[in-house]
């Protein structure tokens, strides 16, 4: 809990442009603080649709939102095409709130808000903080448009990435009537 309220202190203050109690300060800040309702509303459904602990949260956007950045933890077995599901919901709930929110549009680097300004990482373990097995995804992460996944590889003790693709792919695969 500590950990997540320094990381949201941290991230509330990296929004804000301080130069001698300038109006420009505020209206960074009002944006800031918009959009941390919409991700602390956001965050507290997807701890409850996927029992998903923020371990992680912050951003670009000392002049207006340009990226943000979202790391979950979750203690779950998946192989890739669950995990792809799981983060398709994730990144596209984001995206739906984000884009619906008339008062956060004008604040956005652009508008409709893409997967390219979102930098989301899911972390999934067998049990609390014990890594998937090396058949498993350990981890599913997006930076700039496109999705890596990784396992635990237990002979080097790092993670390992096995396969990626763009956030438009995995739609249309999760999309796909064949999607497994």
């Amino acid at each position: 809990m500590k950990c997540f309220l320094m990381s949201l202190l941290v991230c509330f203050c990296s929004c804000s442009r301080y130069s001698n109690n300038n109006i420009n300060d505020l209206i960074a800040s009002d944006y800031c603080v918009m959009l941390r309702t919409i991700e602390n509303k956001y965050i507290s459904d997807m701890k409850h649709k996927y029992n998903a602990v923020l371990a992680g949260i912050g951003g670009r956007m000392m002049y207006e939102i340009q990226d943000i950045y979202l790391n979950f933890h979750m203690t779950r077995i998946v192989d890739k095409g669950e995990a792809r599901k799981i983060y398709i919901d994730f990144v596209s709930e984001l995206l739906a709130r984000i884009n619906e929110d008339d008062q956060i549009r004008p604040h956005l680097s652009h508008s409709p808000y893409t997967a390219k300004g979102v930098s989301l990482q899911l972390i999934f373990f067998r049990e609390e903080n014990v890594r998937p097995l090396p058949k498993n995804i350990a981890i599913v992460s997006m930076y700039k448009g496109y999705i890596s996944y990784s396992i635990w590889d237990t002979s080097t003790n790092v993670y390992k990435e096995i396969y990626e693709e763009t956030y438009d792919e995995a739609i249309q695969i999760v999309n796909s009537p064949c999607s497994f």
